[in-house]
Protein backbone atom coordinates (compact mmCIF):
# COMPACT_ATOMS: atom_id res chain seq x y z
CA UNK A 1 0.00 0.00 0.00
CA UNK A 2 2.88 2.29 1.17
CA UNK A 3 4.46 1.36 -2.64
CA UNK A 4 1.05 2.77 -4.54
CA UNK A 5 1.20 5.84 -2.57
CA UNK A 6 4.66 6.59 -3.26
CA UNK A 7 3.99 6.56 -6.73
CA UNK A 8 0.66 8.42 -7.10
CA UNK A 9 2.22 11.32 -5.12
CA UNK A 10 5.21 11.32 -7.92
CA UNK A 11 2.49 11.38 -10.22
CA UNK A 12 0.84 14.12 -8.75
CA UNK A 13 4.79 16.14 -8.44
CA UNK A 14 5.25 15.55 -12.06
CA UNK A 15 2.09 16.82 -13.15
CA UNK A 16 2.44 19.89 -11.05
CA UNK A 17 6.13 20.45 -12.20
CA UNK A 18 4.81 20.19 -15.59
CA UNK A 19 1.88 22.73 -15.19
CA UNK A 20 3.90 25.13 -13.86
CA UNK A 21 6.78 24.97 -16.48
CA UNK A 22 3.55 24.91 -18.95
CA UNK A 23 2.27 28.49 -17.31
CA UNK A 24 5.72 29.96 -17.66
CA UNK A 25 7.10 28.88 -21.20
CA UNK A 26 3.25 30.97 -21.67
CA UNK A 27 4.07 33.88 -19.71
CA UNK A 28 7.50 34.28 -21.35
CA UNK A 29 7.13 33.55 -24.36
CA UNK A 30 3.40 34.95 -25.74
CA UNK A 31 4.07 36.57 -29.19
CA UNK A 32 5.40 33.16 -30.15
CA UNK A 33 2.73 31.54 -31.08
CA UNK A 34 0.96 34.70 -32.38
CA UNK A 35 4.35 34.87 -35.02
CA UNK A 36 3.77 31.83 -35.89
CA UNK A 37 -0.17 32.12 -37.00
CA UNK A 38 1.17 35.67 -38.77
CA UNK A 39 3.68 33.40 -40.89
CA UNK A 40 1.19 30.95 -41.89
CA UNK A 41 -1.89 33.68 -42.23
CA UNK A 42 0.37 35.02 -45.20
CA UNK A 43 1.87 31.91 -46.57
CA UNK A 44 -2.23 30.66 -47.02
CA UNK A 45 -3.20 34.18 -48.60
CA UNK A 46 -0.09 33.32 -51.09
CA UNK A 47 -1.01 29.90 -51.71
CA UNK A 48 -4.75 30.72 -52.24
CA UNK A 49 -3.92 33.29 -54.88
CA UNK A 50 -1.18 31.00 -56.43
CA UNK A 51 -4.36 28.68 -57.19
CA UNK A 52 -6.56 31.25 -58.64
CA UNK A 53 -3.59 32.57 -60.53
CA UNK A 54 -3.08 29.02 -61.77
CA UNK A 55 -6.50 28.40 -62.49
CA UNK A 56 -6.56 31.71 -64.37
CA UNK A 57 -3.94 30.73 -66.39
CA UNK A 58 -5.35 27.56 -67.40
CA UNK A 59 -8.65 29.43 -68.35
CA UNK A 60 -6.68 32.10 -70.48
CA UNK A 61 -4.78 29.09 -71.90
CA UNK A 62 -7.79 27.06 -72.85
CA UNK A 63 -11.03 29.92 -73.15
CA UNK A 64 -8.51 32.54 -75.04
CA UNK A 65 -9.03 35.50 -72.96
CA UNK A 66 -8.87 36.12 -69.76
CA UNK A 67 -11.38 35.64 -66.84
CA UNK A 68 -12.62 38.35 -64.81
CA UNK A 69 -13.76 36.66 -61.84
CA UNK A 70 -13.49 33.93 -59.73
CA UNK A 71 -16.75 32.25 -60.39
CA UNK A 72 -16.30 31.93 -63.99
CA UNK A 73 -13.17 29.52 -63.12
CA UNK A 74 -15.53 27.52 -60.88
CA UNK A 75 -18.54 27.38 -63.19
CA UNK A 76 -15.98 26.61 -65.95
CA UNK A 77 -14.45 23.86 -63.46
CA UNK A 78 -11.10 25.43 -63.37
CA UNK A 79 -11.09 26.51 -59.73
CA UNK A 80 -13.42 23.78 -57.52
CA UNK A 81 -14.32 26.08 -54.64
CA UNK A 82 -13.55 29.61 -53.58
CA UNK A 83 -10.26 30.07 -51.83
CA UNK A 84 -11.41 31.45 -47.91
CA UNK A 85 -8.55 34.15 -46.26
CA UNK A 86 -7.83 33.50 -43.00
CA UNK A 87 -10.63 35.65 -40.66
CA UNK A 88 -7.89 36.40 -37.94
CA UNK A 89 -6.31 38.59 -40.47
CA UNK A 90 -8.80 40.76 -41.43
CA UNK A 91 -8.02 44.61 -40.64
CA UNK A 92 -9.79 45.32 -37.57
CA UNK A 93 -12.89 48.06 -38.54
CA UNK A 94 -12.86 46.69 -41.99
CA UNK A 95 -16.45 46.22 -43.32
CA UNK A 96 -15.79 45.79 -46.98
CA UNK A 97 -16.19 43.01 -49.52
CA UNK A 98 -13.41 40.51 -47.78
CA UNK A 99 -12.63 37.65 -49.89
CA UNK A 100 -11.03 37.06 -53.15
CA UNK A 101 -11.43 38.42 -55.84
CA UNK A 102 -10.42 39.41 -59.51
CA UNK A 103 -10.01 42.84 -61.08
CA UNK A 104 -9.12 43.41 -64.30
CA UNK A 105 -9.30 47.15 -64.41
CA UNK A 106 -6.31 47.57 -62.05
CA UNK A 107 -3.72 45.93 -64.20
CA UNK A 108 -3.38 49.23 -66.09
CA UNK A 109 -1.49 50.56 -63.36
CA UNK A 110 1.18 48.05 -63.69
CA UNK A 111 1.97 49.56 -67.28
CA UNK A 112 2.34 46.29 -69.18
CA UNK A 113 -0.05 45.02 -71.37
CA UNK A 114 1.43 41.86 -70.91
CA UNK A 115 -1.19 41.71 -67.24
CA UNK A 116 -4.51 40.61 -67.59
CA UNK A 117 -5.80 41.30 -64.16
CA UNK A 118 -4.67 40.82 -60.66
CA UNK A 119 -5.74 38.53 -57.89
CA UNK A 120 -5.89 40.49 -54.32
CA UNK A 121 -7.08 40.53 -51.18
CA UNK A 122 -8.09 43.95 -49.51
CA UNK A 123 -8.80 44.43 -45.66
CA UNK A 124 -5.27 42.81 -44.49
CA UNK A 125 -4.25 44.09 -40.87
CA UNK A 126 -0.64 46.09 -41.04
CA UNK A 127 1.39 42.78 -39.22
CA UNK A 128 0.04 40.53 -41.80
CA UNK A 129 0.52 42.65 -44.56
CA UNK A 130 3.99 43.52 -43.66
CA UNK A 131 4.69 39.88 -43.15
CA UNK A 132 3.69 39.19 -46.61
CA UNK A 133 5.98 41.48 -48.03
CA UNK A 134 8.62 40.53 -46.00
CA UNK A 135 8.18 36.19 -47.03
CA UNK A 136 6.72 37.16 -50.89
CA UNK A 137 7.99 40.67 -51.87
CA UNK A 138 11.31 40.69 -50.32
CA UNK A 139 10.98 43.48 -47.87
CA UNK A 140 12.75 44.10 -44.98
CA UNK A 141 11.80 43.07 -41.84
CA UNK A 142 9.38 45.79 -39.95
CA UNK A 143 9.67 47.91 -43.10
CA UNK A 144 6.67 50.17 -43.33
CA UNK A 145 3.71 49.10 -45.83
CA UNK A 146 3.78 50.92 -49.63
CA UNK A 147 1.74 53.19 -49.50
CA UNK A 148 1.05 52.24 -53.98
CA UNK A 149 1.98 49.42 -55.81
CA UNK A 150 5.69 48.84 -56.43
CA UNK A 151 5.47 48.15 -60.38
CA UNK A 152 8.25 45.73 -60.54
CA UNK A 153 7.05 43.09 -57.99
CA UNK A 154 4.27 40.77 -59.22
CA UNK A 155 3.08 39.90 -55.44
CA UNK A 156 2.98 42.52 -52.90
CA UNK A 157 1.01 44.16 -50.22
CA UNK A 158 0.57 48.03 -49.97
CA UNK A 159 -1.96 49.96 -48.63
CA UNK A 160 -3.99 51.96 -51.09
CA UNK A 161 -5.06 55.11 -48.56
CA UNK A 162 -7.66 53.06 -47.11
CA UNK A 163 -7.59 49.79 -46.81
CA UNK A 164 -4.12 47.26 -47.13
CA UNK A 165 -4.49 45.23 -50.06
CA UNK A 166 -2.76 42.13 -51.06
CA UNK A 167 -2.33 41.34 -54.86
CA UNK A 168 -1.15 39.39 -57.79
CA UNK A 169 -0.46 39.97 -61.25
CA UNK A 170 -1.87 37.78 -63.52
CA UNK A 171 -0.09 37.54 -67.16
CA UNK A 172 -1.85 36.64 -70.26
CA UNK A 173 0.12 33.74 -71.38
Amino acid sequence: MKDKNSKLIKLLIALAVTGFLVTLLVVLFPNSTRKASIGSSATKIYNDMRTVYDASQRYSAQIGGPTTDIESLIKSRYLTVAPVPPPSVKAEGYGGFYNYSIDSATHNAFKTAAADAVVMLIGLNDTVCQKFNEKYAAAVPGAPIPTAVDYTKDTQCFNNGTNNLALRIIYAK
